[in-house]
C-alpha cells in the first residue's frame, strides 16, 4: 500500500519525458531514473512487490522530484550527470562514482581543439572514451599531435583577429589556425583523420593518405607527397603494434563482467578493423544485490552515453534487455548497432579473454581493498583510535616568502584518494604569517562550512604546535571525538596528542608510507593553488604599475586575462577588444610589458 504522501506525489507527477529523483526522510538522494513517462515508471518503483530494489526503495522514499526534459536523449544524459554528482545508494554505478576522462573534439567549431575532460555535455562536440588511465591518455595524444598538429588551447579564433603563434607552433603540435596559416578545409582534414586514428579505422586513413600521396606525385608536388609518406610511415608503425582476432575488417566491443557480492569488474576489448586496438577496465558498485545482465546494461548506458558504439557489443548473455539498449543507442547517436551474445570461434575467443581478464583484475582489486582494511585496523591499533579511520582529512600551509598564505585539505577515504572531496582555503590572517593561528582558521573553516562529514582521523603536516592549534579549533566548535596525529618532515615522526614522545616507525612501514602520501598530496594541493594565487598577484601587481589603469580597467583586463604569460601573448586588437582600453592605452600596455 502506497502511503498517502507518496500517493499525492506520484499523482503530482507529469506523464512526460524526463529524469525522476527519489529522495530519504534527511532529504538525500537514494535513486535516479529516467522514463518517457514520469508518471507511469514512477508508480512502476511502488507498484513492484517482487524486485528487492524496489521494495526497499518503497519503503525509504519520503520524497519524489522530477525535471521534466525534451528528448529521451536529453534524459539519458542529465540521469547520468546527476548520479555522478549525487551518487544515490541504489543506482548501479562506476566504482566511487569515478568521473573517468573523455578526449573532446569541439567539432562545432571552424577550427576545432582538442581538450581532456571529465564532463560530458550535449554541446555539439565530439566525445571519445571514458578512458580508464589518465597517463596513456595523454601518452597517446602527444604522439598522435606529432602526426596530425591538431590545436589544444582554448584561444576564441577569429578571422579579423590575427595572434603569434604559440610554441606548439615552433614545436610542430599546432599549425597556427589562431595567426591564419591555415584555412578552415586544410585544418578539417587534419581533423577528420585524427579522428579515424582515434576510431581506428587506420586501414582506411593509409588508403585514403596513399591515393591523396600518388595524387601529389603525379602533380610534381614531391615536398608535400614526402610529408604525407612520413605520416602513412608513422601510422602503419602503430598498426604493425595491433594484434589481428576478427577475420573479417569488422568493429565491435567484447565486454566481459565478474562480481562478488556488491563490486562488480567490467573488461572491455576494442576491435576496430578487425583489430584489438586497445581494453579498458572499470570497477562498478551497487548497494543491492543485482543479476550480471542488469549490471552489464547499467554499464553500456554509462559508457555508450559519449562515447561512439561500434556496428556490434558482444557480451556474455543477452535478454529481453537487449532491444532497449539497442534502442537507447539509437536514439543518442542514430545508430543502429547489433548487441548480441559471441556468434563464431573468434568472437569466443574474445568473450573468454574479456572475461578472465575481468575476473583477474576484480580479484586483484579486492586484495587491494582488504590489504586497505587490514592497513586501517592496523592505524586504529597502533593509535589507541577508538573507529577504523575510513575518511582520514589531512591539511597543509603553504607561505612563500610571508606572503600568499594558503591551507589544503585532501580526503583519503578507505586508503585511497578521494578528490572530489579536496578543499582549498586562502588564508585571511593579516600581519606576518602564524602558523599556529592558519592552522586553526583553516580548520574552523573546514567544520563550519561543512559540519556533516566528519574525519574519523586528521593528520596534519608538522608536530605538537601543529596539533595543538588543530585541537583548539576543534574545541572552539565543541568538536571533542577527533584524533589527531602529526607528521613531522625531518625525521618522519608521528606525534599524537596524548604524549610528548613521537612515534617512529620503520621507513619500509605501510603505516607510515600511507601518512607520507596524504602528507605529500596535501603539500602538492597547495602549492598548485599557491602557484595559481601568486600569478594572479604578479599580473595584478604589473597592472598596477601601468599608467591609466585604474580599478575598472584592472578589473576588466584580469576578467580576460589570468596570467601575465597570457597578457604578454596579447595583441593590441585582443586589448582592444576590451570596451575600456582604446588602441593608445593598449600600446602603453604592450610597452611597459616589453621593458619587464
Amino acid at each position: 500500500m502506497l502511503n498517502e504522501l507518496i500517493k499525492e506525489k506520484i499523482e503530482q507527477l507529469p506523464e512526460k519525458i524526463g529524469v525522476y529523483i527519489f529522495l530519504d526522510k534527511e532529504g538525500n538522494v537514494i535513486y535516479i531514473g529516467k522514463a518517457s513517462n514520469i508518471k507511469k515508471r514512477v508508480f512502476s518503483h511502488f507498484r513492484n512487490r517482487e524486485d528487492p530494489k524496489d521494495l526497499t526503495l518503497a519503503g525509504k522514499t519520503y520524497d519524489i522530484k522530477f525535471v521534466v526534459t525534451d528528448s529521451e536523449t536529453e534524459a539519458l544524459v542529465l540521469e547520468d550527470i546527476l548520479i555522478k554528482r549525487h551518487k544515490p545508494r541504489y543506482n548501479i554505478r562506476l566504482k566511487d562514482n569515478k568521473t573517468y576522462p573523455y578526449i573532446k573534439i569541439t567539432i562545432n567549431e571552424p577550427f576545432p581543439s582538442l581538450t581532456i575532460t571529465r564532463e560530458v555535455r550535449p554541446d555539439g562536440s565530439l566525445y571519445f572514451g571514458p578512458y580508464s588511465n589518465i597517463g596513456l591518455v595523454k601518452k597517446m595524444i602527444r604522439h598522435l599531435r606529432k602526426i596530425f598538429p591538431i590545436r589544444t588551447c582554448k584561444i576564441k579564433i577569429s578571422p579579423d583577429k590575427k595572434q603569434r603563434p604559440c610554441l606548439d607552433y615552433h614545436l610542430k603540435r599546432c599549425i597556427a589556425p589562431c595567426a591564419g596559416m591555415t584555412n578552415p578545409k586544410e585544418y578539417g582534414e587534419i581533423v577528420k583523420n585524427f579522428i579515424e586514428v582515434l576510431n581506428g579505422h587506420f586501414e582506411k586513413l593509409i588508403k585514403k593518405l596513399k591515393d591523396e600521396m600518388f595524387r601529389l606525385s603525379k602533380e610534381m608536388k614531391f615536398e608535400e607527397a614526402a610529408k604525407i609518406r612520413d605520416v602513412i610511415k608513422a601510422l602503419e608503425k602503430i598498426a604493425e603494434k595491433q594484434r589481428v582476432v576478427l577475420p573479417r575488417k569488422i568493429d565491435e566491443d567484447v565486454i566481459g563482467i565478474e562480481k562478488i557480492e556488491n563490486l562488480t569488474a567490467i573488461f572491455l576489448i576494442k576491435v576496430r578493423e578487425g583489430r584489438i586496438i586497445g581494453t579498458e577496465q572499470f570497477l562498478m558498485e551497487s548497494e543491492n544485490e543485482f543479476e550480471k545482465s542488469d549490471l552489464v546494461s547499467a554499464f553500456i548506458k554509462q559508457y555508450y552515453i559519449a562515447s561512439d558504439p561500434p556496428n556490434k557489443i558482444v557480451i556474455p548473455e543477452t535478454g529481453e534487455f537487449v532491444k532497449e539498449l539497442e534502442e537507447i543507442i539509437l536514439k543518442v547517436h542514430n545508430k543502429r548497432i547489433t548487441i548480441d551474445k559471441a556468434g563464431n570461434k573468434e568472437e569466443y575467443a574474445l568473450i573468454e579473454m574479456a572475461l578472465e581478464n575481468a575476473k583477474v583484475y576484480l580479484s586483484s582489486e579486492l586484495a587491494s581493498k582488504r590489504r586497505k582494511i587490514e592497513l586501517l585496523k592496523e592505524i586504529k591499533e597502533k593509535f589507541q583510535i577508538e573507529r577504523i579511520p575510513q575518511r582520514i582529512e589531512c591539511f597543509d600551509i603553504s607561505t612563500l616568502g610571508g606572503t600568499f598564505s594558503v591551507g589544503s585539505m585532501v580526503v583519503f577515504e578507505m586508503g585511497s584518494p578521494r578528490k572530489s572531496e579536496y578543499r582549498r582555503f586562502k588564508i585571511r590572517q593579516e600581519g606576518k604569517p602564524d602558523d599556529y593561528h592558519m592552522i586553526k582558521e583553516v580548520i574552523l573553516r573546514r567544520f563550519r562550512r561543512w559540519p556533516e562529514k566528519i574525519p574519523d582521523l586528521i593528520l596534519i603536516d608538522g608536530g605538537k604546535l601543529q596539533i595543538k592549534a588543530v585541537l583548539d579549533a576543534l574545541e572552539e566548535l565543541n568538536i571533542s571525538n577527533i584524533p589527531v596525529l602529526g607528521l613531522a618532515k625531518k625525521f618522519e615522526l608521528i606525534y599524537t596528542s596524548s604524549s610528548d614522545k613521537p612515534i617512529q616507525l620503520p621507513r619500509d612501514s605501510m603505516i607510515l608510507k600511507l601518512f607520507q602520501n596524504l602528507r605529500d598530496e596535501a603539500h602538492r594541493f597547495a602549492i598548485t593553488y599557491h602557484r595559481k594565487i601568486r600569478s594572479k598577484n604578479v599580473l595584478v601587481s604589473v597592472l598596477d604599475r601601468i599608467p591609466g589603469i585604474g580599478l575598472k580597467r584592472k578589473k576588466a583586463i584580469l576578467s580576460r586575462f589570468k596570467t601575465l604569460d597570457e597578457l604578454r601573448n596579447a595583441t593590441i586588437e585582443d586589448l582592444t577588444s576590451i570596451a575600456t582600453i582604446n588602441e593608445e592605452l593598449a600600446k602603453r600596455i604592450k610597452r611597459n610589458l616589453e621593458k619587464l
